[in-house]
């Protein structure tokens, strides 16, 4: 798909992962750290006026991939972007562009995610 954004897609991901931290107890004063992929390399495409059915058994990820879509949560790696409709009369479309490392190391060493909005 490449690295930009698809002119031709309404929503469109690109390699999205989504990885979370989890702490479990294993004592009175100790606990486990461990990742959980919730969401890993997921790319698609959809266009405008396109129906689409986005289904899967429990567990894989589609809730946590909408929540990335609509802003609630950033990706761990690759880029999720979607066309938001115009806001005021006689502006265009824009894109609402969510995207991180997908470097794990970039993470370990302060990397941040990015959220960017361009429109236009």
């Amino acid at each position: 798909m490449g690295a930009g954004v698809d002119e031709g897609g309404f929503i469109t991901l690109d390699g999205v992962e989504k990885v979370f931290q989890v702490r479990r107890r294993t004592g009175l004063l100790r606990s486990e750290r461990r990742e959980v992929r919730a969401v890993d390399g997921i790319s698609f495409r959809v266009a405008r006026g396109e129906v689409v059915g986005y289904i899967g058994p429990n567990g894989a990820g589609k809730s946590t991939t909408i929540k990335m879509l609509t802003g609630i949560l950033t990706p761990s790696g690759g880029l999720a972007a979607r066309r938001r409709a115009s806001t005021r009369p006689g502006s265009g479309p824009g894109w609402r562009t969510a995207s991180a490392s997908s470097s794990a190391s970039a993470r370990r060493s302060g990397g941040t995610s990015r959220c960017a909005t361009r429109t236009g």
